[in-house]
């Protein structure tokens, strides 16, 4: 049995070290890294709609689906 001094050391939470974290350089690359994944992802989906106006005339691009 280990006996208790009475003293209590506060446990901190990885939580609570990355709350308490000053923001470093790290963290703004990291957050800009992020942003732009997220707007290169988004503008390529805006832009093949944007585009394919344009290439289905030039490759004679058709719906070939099974007319129901």
């Amino acid at each position: 049995m280990s006996q208790s001094t009475g003293t209590q050391v506060p446990q901190l939470s990885v939580i609570d070290s990355l709350n308490n974290a000053p923001i470093s350089f790290f963290h703004l690359r990291a957050a800009f890294s992020a942003g732009m994944g997220f707007f290169t992802d988004a503008y390529d989906l805006f832009l093949i709609g944007s585009a394919l106006v344009f290439i289905k005339p030039e490759w004679q691009l058709r719906d070939t689906r099974p007319q129901s």
